[in-house]
């Protein structure tokens, strides 16, 4: 049976990408879709491009807002979603055209309330061209997925933490929204998501294509913002976990690696008071290791804790000793 997908683009100042975004959704194989641009208040040529493709298509519907960030715009999306299904797809992005078809298929054999894909990193310069598909299917419940996002390395974190390369039951968000005014979203979200789930199913083929667009929020000069806002969302995940010490301890793992990230763009950054920032990040890193180092749990054996803190201290004494 056929199950309409919810399809949520936010829009903001996306006229050189937004054509790609949305010619690959209309052109999926699986065509049972509502697609919302959200236009977050755009003010260069993105509204009337999405109007056009609204005028032409009676799945898109665009709704225009006053700009509030896209955190806000996806919870409109999500309230206003019709599916079964909801994707959330950045309008500088692009999808392979089995994406939907793949992805419910995966959710649907495997009783999956989230399925999760692959994603390839390009350069907005080159074209690009989505590999032949292996079909190397995993199956993990909560916490495997959990550890995957937390107690692993960074490549498996980034696959874990994005929002975009994942297709959810909607019934998910029933209780869950993004947290608006953060710099950062997927990571306010993801663990709150994982953790309602009995199945996430995943498969290695590359269906997302993630744009590395010259406007990124994500490539922006590191600030402060940015830093208060990650030390939040990780301080956040460690409380959340406190009844699981397993998962609190990755969750302290992973903040520790990126404290040990921080220093270095700290020191790159060139609108950053670097000594508060170092200060700031310094007295949170001393804070959780010892967190860590008191909690007993047979995982930390397995996710190179020590490995981690050892890591930190050597960015430290080579950017700020």
């Amino acid at each position: 049976m056929e199950e309409l997908i919810s399809v949520i683009v936010p829009v903001y100042n996306k006229e050189k990408y937004i054509r790609d975004c949305i010619e690959s959704i209309i052109g999926q194989t699986y065509t049972k879709l509502e697609i919302l641009l959200i236009n977050d208040g755009s003010t260069d040529n993105s509204e009337e491009i999405c109007k056009a493709y609204e005028k032409n298509d009676s799945r898109i519907k665009l709704i225009t807002t006053e700009n509030r960030g896209a955190a806000c715009a996806r919870n409109m999306g999500i309230e206003m979603a019709n599916g079964k299904y909801l994707s959330f797809i950045d309008a500088d992005d692009y999808i392979e055209k089995h994406y939907y078809e793949i992805m419910l298929n995966l959710l649907q054999q495997y009783n999956a309330q989230i399925a999760e894909c692959d994603f390839a990193r390009i350069i907005e310069t080159k074209n690009y061209e989505f590999p032949e598909k292996i079909g190397q299917i995993r199956v993990m419940n909560a916490k495997e997925s959990l550890i995957e996002l937390y107690g692993k390395g960074d490549k498996e974190h980034v696959k874990t933490v994005i929002m975009c390369n994942k297709l959810f039951e909607k019934k998910l968000f029933q209780t869950v929204r993004y947290i608006p005014n953060r710099v950062i979203d997927d990571e306010t979200i993801i663990y709150r998501l994982l953790e309602k789930c009995k199945t996430i199913v995943e498969t290695n083929d590359t269906l997302y294509g993630y744009v590395q667009s010259s406007n990124s929020i994500m490539r922006k000069d590191f600030s402060m913002k940015r830093l208060e806002d990650s030390i939040t969302v990780y301080d956040e995940c460690i409380e959340y976990f406190k009844n699981d010490l397993d998962i609190q301890a990755c969750c302290l793992k992973r903040a520790i690696f990126f404290y040990g990230e921080f220093l270095e763009k700290i020191i790159k950054s060139n609108n950053i008071d670097k000594e508060k920032a170092y200060q700031i990040v310094n007295e949170n890193f001393n804070q959780k290791r010892k967190q860590l180092e008191e909690i007993q749990t047979p995982i930390k054996e397995k996710i190179n804790w020590e490995d981690t803190i050892k890591m930190y201290k050597k960015s430290e004494e080579i950017y700020f000793n």
